[in-house]
C-alpha cells in the first residue's frame, strides 16, 4: 500500500502560476524556464518542488507512444518530458498525478494510464486519438506524408473518440 511520500505530482507551469503546488512535487528545468514573472518566481522558490531530468529512453517512449496516438503534433518538447518524468516516477513505484491544464498533455496521460489533475480549467471528459487524413478524399494518411499518394491534396489532423471519461481523473 502506497503511503503518503508514495504520492508524487508532476508540475507543469501553470501550477506555479496559479499557486496549486501541494504535496511531493517535481518537475523539468524546462518549466522553471517557463517562470518569468517575478511573482511565480517568487512562489516557485519558496514552495518544495525538485527539479529533474528525464532519462532519454522514457522521453523517447513518450514519443513513441505520441506518434501511436497522433499526440506528437500537439505536444512539444517539455510537454513530452514531463510525461517521461512521470513515467519514470511510476516505474519507481510512486503513485503519479500531472498537475497540468494542457489537453494534450492530459489525453495522451489518460491513453497510458497516468492520472492527472487539472489547475484552473476542466478537465478533459473524453480522450482522443490523433490521425492524419487526406483533405481532399479523406484517405487516413501515415505520419510521414503530407501530401495524399492518392489525390494529391494536402493531409490535415483530426481526432478520434478513444472513450468517455467522468471528469479529470
Amino acid at each position: 500500500m502506497n503511503n503518503k511520500t508514495d504520492k508524487v505530482f508532476i508540475v507543469d507551469a501553470g501550477a506555479i502560476f496559479f499557486r496549486k503546488i501541494h504535496g511531493q512535487c517535481i518537475t523539468v528545468p524546462e518549466v522553471i524556464n517557463e517562470v518569468k514573472d517575478d511573482n511565480s518566481k517568487l512562489y516557485f522558490s519558496v514552495v518544495d518542488v525538485k527539479v529533474k531530468e528525464p532519462s532519454k529512453e522514457n522521453v523517447e517512449l513518450v514519443k513513441k507512444m505520441a506518434k501511436s496516438t497522433g499526440d506528437i503534433h500537439k505536444l512539444s518538447d517539455t510537454d513530452i518530458k514531463l510525461i517521461a518524468l512521470a513515467i519514470e516516477e511510476l516505474k519507481n513505484g510512486k503513485d503519479v498525478t500531472i498537475l497540468t491544464d494542457d489537453y494534450s498533455i492530459q489525453n495522451l496521460s489518460k491513453n497510458i494510464g497516468i492520472k492527472v489533475e487539472s489547475v484552473v480549467k476542466r478537465g478533459i471528459v473524453e480522450t482522443f486519438r490523433w490521425i492524419k487524413i487526406c483533405k481532399g478524399c479523406g484517405r487516413p494518411l501515415n505520419n510521414k506524408t503530407n501530401i495524399c499518394p492518392v489525390c494529391g491534396s494536402e493531409a490535415v489532423i483530426r481526432r478520434v473518440r478513444v472513450e468517455k471519461n467522468r471528469r479529470s481523473n
